[in-house]
């Protein structure tokens, strides 16, 4: 799982009673960018290849957006009501300027399309997670 999905359930398990009120963040304050696709329109996706799509060439499946890392985290700590302070450490590096795929040949050789809005996605992620999280004693 990497640290971009791992981020929005630390901020979930800071609100609990007890839990430190801050993060630190692994990296410096983040232009990058990166892409996310929501698990149902995956799911979607990968139904619509199997019907639809018999080559062997590789297919792309993402949702054609992008969100910077910095932009990211602070929209997290709005939804999950995070309240804490969001540090930034500066030694880190960046990582990868940017991560977002050419969907165009999935658009076109099977007509998959990603519907879920970015922060519709992340709302029902969350929601989720809290549903579901392990409880701690």
């Amino acid at each position: 799982v990497s640290e971009d999905v791992r981020l929005k359930y630390r901020f979930v398990d800071l609100r609990r009673p007890r839990m430190q009120r801050n993060i630190m963040l692994r990296s410096k304050v983040s232009f990058a960018t990166r892409e996310f696709l929501y698990v149902a329109d995956c799911a979607e996706g990968i139904l619509l290849a199997a019907e639809r799509y018999n080559h062997p060439d590789p297919v792309n499946l993402g949702s054609g957006g992008e969100i910077s890392i910095k932009d990211l985290t602070e929209l997290i700590a709005r939804l999950t009501r995070f309240t804490g302070e969001i540090r930034w450490d500066p030694t880190k590096p960046d990582g990868q300027p940017r991560r977002c795929l050419d969907t165009q040949k999935a658009e076109n050789a099977f007509g998959f399309h990603a519907s879920t809005p970015f922060e519709t996605g992340l709302r029902e992620t969350i929601a989720w997670y809290e549903q579901n999280r392990p409880s701690t004693a």
